[in-house]
């Protein structure tokens, strides 16, 4: 119980900083007058709520898939940024080159592909769906702060 108290406290403190840094609707930040995140606090149980009618192992599940996805991104992002910023300032130095730098990321975008590709039906469509309401809604922020 302690540590799913600590889990949502700290999810209500990363959607209180996001509010604050613009990311988030300012609605995100306002407390009660008990210092209470309302709008944070139903949205954190609305997930686990949503979490609920899963299994432990579908949950695990999920998550790994979201997190080999979200590796792949990151994958994508940094070969992208070897190939079209070369020039960019980095605190370290990758001595071997673009082709090099993807050749160091196959064997675990293989491994990362394996576990996505072993993943059930259900974990997929979930993730995809919930990857693509992600999307959206950082669509429609960008639009509304855009128009202000």
């Amino acid at each position: 119980m302690g540590l799913f108290q600590a889990e949502m406290t700290s999810n209500l403190f990363q959607l209180l900083g996001m509010a604050e840094m613009g990311l988030l609707p300012k609605v995100f930040a306002i407390c009660t007058m008990y210092g209470t995140l309302l709008v944070g606090i139903i949205c954190s149980a609305s997930g686990i709520v949503l979490l609920s009618w899963m299994s432990f192992r579908e949950i695990v599940e999920f998550l790994t898939y979201l997190y080999c996805f979200g590796m792949l991104v990151e994958f994508v992002a940094f070969v992208w940024l070897c190939i079209k910023q070369p020039e960019l300032e980095h605190p370290f130095q990758i001595p071997v080159g673009t082709f090099g730098v993807i050749l160091m990321l196959l064997p675990p975008t293989i491994l990362l592909l394996l576990v996505m590709y072993l993943a059930s039906w259900k974990t997929v469509v979930f993730s995809i769906t919930v990857s693509i309401i992600g999307i959206l809604v950082y669509l429609a922020l960008e639009y509304a702060k855009a128009k202000k």
